[in-house]
């Protein structure tokens, strides 16, 4: 009402409310907002600007999750293009851009190059977050799933628990982060035959996971068939329906 549609505070508000959709799992809801944000953000500050680049970086997030892998591809390289240009690469929005690429080679199942393009964020988040940092966990444990997802689980294990023991010093133990991490440290052990050690970690994470998002929510899905493969792999299916 006071600043009119085509305003950078509205533009970021329709981005901030975009992301909170998208993290409510209201994709539909989501789409439209950063699409109206972006082209705000394009129309007052040209095509080169820091903002239009996160604008880019949050919309290719949201492809992402909808599995839309080349268009989300376009936005992340697009955002980092501009951002390596304006700001450099030592720099929480460039790597951000960067991780979310690596983030997205994972999902497709181009793990060589995901792990290539962490290990690169990992050395830039080091110089800016120091070694005790949410971001800093984020990247290894999404680095420890890429080298998993290589069949190399004795290094993917230790990765994992650098992850963990960053995110146990930085929040509780029922938190749902360290949950997160202890629940795919144990798809790892599953796909490294370790069995009771991965059932240990798969309930424990799932119960945190389920209390804290409910079942419908997509991280307790996923916990829920991280348990469900483990049984499965284990030759015990008769455990699966005792799962609650």
């Amino acid at each position: 009402e006071l600043r009119g549609n085509e305003h950078l505070e509205v533009a970021a508000c329709l981005d901030n409310l975009a992301i909170t959709l998208n993290a409510m799992e209201k994709y539909a809801e989501a789409e439209p907002l950063y699409r109206e944000a972006l082209n705000t953000r394009r129309t007052l500050l040209g095509n080169d600007h820091p903002s239009v680049a996160q604008s880019l970086n949050n919309f290719g997030m949201h492809l992402l999750r909808r599995k839309m892998y080349s268009e989300a591809e376009q936005l992340f390289l697009q955002a980092l293009s501009i951002n390596r240009r304006a700001i450099g690469d030592e720099n929480p929005e460039t790597a951000a851009n960067m991780n979310n690429l690596a983030l997205l080679y994972n999902e497709q199942g181009l793990f060589p190059k995901a792990e290539e393009q962490l290990r690169q964020v990992l050395e830039i988040d080091g110089k800016i977050y120091g070694d005790v940092h949410p971001q800093t966990a984020s990247t290894i444990q999404s680095l420890a799933f890429a080298v998993s997802e290589q069949a190399r689980y004795e290094e993917a294990e230790q990765l994992y628990g650098r992850a963990l023991g960053i995110k146990r010093a930085l929040f509780s133990a029922d938190h749902w982060e360290v949950a997160t991490t202890q629940n795919l440290l144990g798809d790892c052990l599953t796909k490294a035959g370790e069995y009771e050690r991965a059932e240990r970690l798969l309930i424990e994470s799932y119960r945190i996971i389920k209390a804290q998002f409910g079942n419908d929510h997509g991280r307790t899905k996923r916990a829920h068939e991280r348990l469900v493969a483990l049984y499965q792999a284990w030759g015990k299916p008769e455990r699966i329906g005792e799962l609650q």
